[in-house]
This record gives C-alpha cells, sequence and structure tokens, in this order.
C-alpha cells in the first residue's frame, strides 16, 4: 500500500471512529469515585481551577502535540518507507474506540471540558487515554529509529501530560496506564516490516 493510501485509510478510519466515540453513552456517578492520581494531583487540579487561562492553554498544547502523530508517520512513511508505526496509531485508536463503545466510565463531578479538548464531545473520555498511548507509541517509534533525544522529549512531555489529564480530572489514573500498556504492546506486536 503506498504512502496517500494509507494517509486516506487513516483519515476515514477517524472519522468513522470519531463517529462510534459520539454515540457512546454518557454515565453519571452513583457515589464517590476512588482514584489514586486524583487523590495525588489534588494541588494541580486546585492550581488549574483557579487559572481557567493556564489550563485552556495547555489543552490546546496538548492537542497539538498529539497532532503531530500524523507528522510523524508521514515523516516515517517518506523517509523510511516504513507504515508500521502508522498501523500501530490506527489501532491504538481503533481499540480505544472498541474499548469505550463496550465500556463507558463515569465522570468525576469535578471533570471540566474545555473547548480545545479533543475528541470534542459533550460525553466523558473513553478508557483508555489515546492521548497518552499515542505519544508513548510516536516516543517508542522515535527510539527505534535513531532519534533518541527527541524521544527523551516526548516521553517528558507524556508525563507532562499525564499529570494534566489526571489532575483536571479529564482521564483516570487506570485510564493512562493502560494506555502506555497498549502502546509499548501494539509496537511490539504488530510487525514491524509494514
Amino acid at each position: 500500500m503506498d504512502a496517500i493510501s494509507l494517509l486516506l485509510l487513516s483519515a476515514a478510519c477517524g472519522a468513522l471512529l470519531l463517529a462510534i466515540e459520539s454515540r457512546a453513552p454518557v454515565v453519571r456517578p452513583k457515589g464517590p469515585i476512588h482514584d489514586l492520581g486524583f487523590e495525588l494531583t489534588k494541588g494541580v487540579f486546585a492550581w488549574l481551577a483557579k487559572r481557567p487561562q493556564i489550563n485552556e492553554l495547555l489543552a490546546l498544547v496538548n492537542t497539538a502535540l498529539c497532532g503531530s502523530v500524523i507528522v510523524w508517520g508521514g515523516f516515517r512513511i517518506a523517509m523510511h518507507e516504513s507504515a508500521h508505526v502508522v498501523v500501530c496509531a490506527l489501532l491504538v485508536y481503533f481499540f480505544r474506540a472498541f474499548c469505550g463503545f463496550c465500556t463507558a466510565l463515569p465522570s468525576p463531578k469535578e471533570f471540566t471540558k474545555l473547548a480545545v479538548d479533543w475528541p470534542p464531545s459533550e460525553r466523558f473520555f473513553f478508557f483508555y487515554s489515546g492521548h497518552t498511548a499515542i505519544f508513548a507509541l510516536m516516543a517508542i517509534d522515535m527510539a527505534a529509529v535513531g532519534f533518541g533525544k527527541l524521544s527523551l522529549l516526548f516521553h517528558f512531555l507524556n508525563a507532562l501530560q499525564i499529570i494534566r489529564l489526571v489532575g483536571t480530572r479529564g482521564h483516570y489514573s487506570i485510564d493512562v496506564i493502560i494506555g502506555l500498556y497498549v502502546a509499548y504492546s501494539l509496537y511490539y506486536l504488530v510487525p514491524a516490516n509494514l
């Protein structure tokens, strides 16, 4: 499959998955939610709640950086003639949409929907964190093809993103843990010679 066909397939799959995600039910919590990450990030939550403009800016930067997977995927196809990371990214989003459609988690009462969050939806997030998985996937691939310093930068940015996602109650701790697990699992289970 050539690069243009793969990118068109990626765009079509992305549109389909967004359509699936937007139809999942909204779930409200019946009782208190326990999440260790929420406990550990109370300070982050309080600080960002008092500074909504900074929270919006961080969300915008986060969403823009997640778009870098398209740039990285195009670079890998053009320079290395490898669609491996693109196929892995498609699988990340396919599994995320599938898991999220099968299991809708309740949104914490503290969750604040931001206009610049992606995907744009009135419902709460999906199980697991696609942002976390995509950042980890890119960082793993960068290291594998010799971009070690860039890989470390993306791992660092992912750690900051995870703190913001859990700190703003945008994801549960289990979402980011499974997002990391999915990224590593897919990267090493999907054949690299694609």
